[in-house]
């Protein structure tokens, strides 16, 4: 059987494998943003609609936090693709498109990188206040 030597970007450290046991990172990591997760009630507005996986830490800015090996203060957990990649919140569309004008992608992983302090934005507050009255 073949071996492979991988270099792990969370630790650095290379390492010799099995060809059995190196897998695509991609298929182990579905992170399709733009898929509707089914049915389910939105953890901003209490909705039943489709909903969609919010990351709370945007894709965009993970690599940032892999080199680092850090993660925003207030987050708890490693610095690694797999935590990233399921570190989130099931959010219907408006409220997911609403969060993401509230800040840059930036801006959303250092400073409303956990579900409470989203509900605690100002801005977050006042659409909520529309989107449950309506």
């Amino acid at each position: 059987m073949r071996r492979y030597r991988v270099l792990f970007t969370e630790w650095c450290k290379p390492q010799e494998l099995a060809e059995d046991l190196v897998v695509n990172i991609e298929i182990v990591v579905d992170d399709d943003d733009d898929e509707s997760r089914g049915e389910g009630v939105c953890k901003m507005c209490i909705r039943s609609s489709p909903i969609f996986f919010h990351h709370l830490i945007p894709r965009e800015t993970h690599g940032k936090y892999i080199r680092a090996r850090s993660l925003p203060s207030g987050v708890e957990g490693a610095p690694t693709r797999i935590f990233l990649a399921t570190y989130g919140m099931l959010l219907c569309r408006p409220c997911h498109t609403h969060v993401h004008r509230v800040g840059s992608n930036d801006e959303l992983a250092e400073t409303l990188s956990a579900p409470s302090k989203i509900l605690a934005h100002p801005a977050v507050q006042i659409f909520l206040a529309w989107r449950i009255v309506r």
